[in-house]
C-alpha cells in the first residue's frame, strides 16, 4: 500500500511537472495539444517505473500499457491539430486504436479462437468514446464537465478493477488516473479547451486497457465496462431537449447526477456477479 501511495504522489508531481513545462517551451498552439498529453502519460510512466520496474521491457500484455498511453498521448495531439478535418481524425484514432488492441490482447495459443473478437470489440469502443468525448468537447463550455466526468470515470474503472480482479493493477490505473493533475494544472492557467483534448485519448487508452485485461480474466464482464463508458457520454443529453436549457447549479446538479448513475450500477453489477481471475 506504501508503495502504491508513492506511486501516485510520484504520478501527480511528475505530470504537474511536465504539463508546467510544455506549457512554458512550446508554443501556444502545440502546448495547449500536448500538456495535459504529456502530463498524464508522463505521470503514469514515471509511477510505472517505480511500480514495476522489472517490467519496464514488457513480457505479457497488460505491461505495454504504459507505453500504449504514451504513444496515445502524442497521436491524440496530432489528431487534433489545426487543418485536421473530423473523417481523418475519425481514422487517425481508429488505426491506434486497431494497434493498441493487437499489443494489449493476449496472443496465447489457448486464446488464440478469441483473439480477433476482443481485438474488434476494444477497437471499436475506443474510437467511439474517444471520439464522441472529443466531438463533446468542441461545444461551447463543455469542458470543465466533461474534464470532470472523465476523471471520475477513469477513477471509478481504476477502483472496480482493483476490487474485482487485481489491486496491482488497479492502484496502476489509479496512479495513471492521478496523472490527470498536469492536466489541471495546464487548463487552469491556460483556460483552453484543446488541453483537455489532448489528454482524451492516453485516458481512455488506460481505462480501456486495465478494463481489457480484466475482462480478458472473467473478472468484470461487458456490460459492466459499457456502463462505465457511457458515464461521461451522458453529458450528451444536455445538447438537446430539456436538459439543454438547464443553467447554473441545476445544470450542473443533475450532470454529477446523470455521470454518476451507470457508475454506480457498474458496481451493482460487479458486486452481484464478482468473479475474480487468476490467470493474469
Amino acid at each position: 500500500m506504501a508503495d502504491s501511495l508513492i506511486g501516485i504522489a510520484i504520478s501527480i508531481a511528475v505530470s504537474m511537472i511536465v504539463s508546467l513545462l510544455t506549457s512554458v517551451c512550446f508554443s501556444r498552439e502545440s502546448a495547449s495539444r500536448y500538456a495535459g498529453a504529456l502530463g498524464i502519460s508522463a505521470g503514469f510512466l514515471a509511477a510505472y517505473a517505480y511500480l514495476e520496474p522489472r517490467n519496464l521491457s514488457p513480457t505479457l500484455h497488460w505491461q505495454w500499457l504504459p507505453w500504449l498511453v504514451a504513444c496515445a498521448a502524442i497521436m491524440g495531439a496530432i489528431a487534433i491539430a489545426t487543418g485536421v478535418g473530423t473523417i481523418e481524425r475519425l481514422v487517425f484514432v481508429t488505426l491506434f486504436s486497431l494497434a493498441a488492441a493487437w499489443f494489449l490482447v493476449p496472443t496465447r495459443a489457448s486464446f488464440a479462437p478469441m483473439r480477433m473478437t476482443y481485438v474488434i470489440n476494444f477497437t471499436l469502443g475506443v474510437t467511439l468514446f474517444w471520439n464522441l468525448l472529443d466531438r463533446l468537447l468542441t461545444r461551447p463550455k463543455n469542458d470543465g464537465a466533461v474534464f470532470i466526468a472523465l476523471a471520475a470515470t477513469v477513477a471509478s474503472g481504476s477502483a472496480l478493477v482493483a476490487f474485482a480482479f487485481s489491486t496491482r493493477i488497479g492502484f496502476l490505473g489509479a496512479a495513471g488516473a492521478t496523472g490527470l493533475a498536469g492536466g489541471v494544472l495546464a487548463f487552469l492557467w491556460k483556460r483552453d479547451p484543446a488541453i483537455i483534448r489532448g489528454l482524451i485519448g492516453p485516458a481512455c487508452i488506460l481505462l480501456a486497457g486495465e478494463l481489457l485485461t480484466a475482462e480478458i480474466n472473467d473478472a468484470i464482464n461487458p456490460p459492466t465496462i459499457a456502463l462505465i463508458a457511457m458515464a461521461p457520454l451522458m453529458l450528451w443529453l444536455f445538447e438537446m431537449g430539456p436538459l439543454a436549457k438547464l443553467k447554473g447549479t441545476a445544470a450542473w446538479s443533475a450532470k454529477a447526477t446523470l455521470v454518476a448513475l451507470p457508475l454506480v450500477a457498474a458496481w451493482g453489477l460487479s458486486w452481484s456477479g464478482i468473479h475474480v481471475g487468476d490467470s493474469w
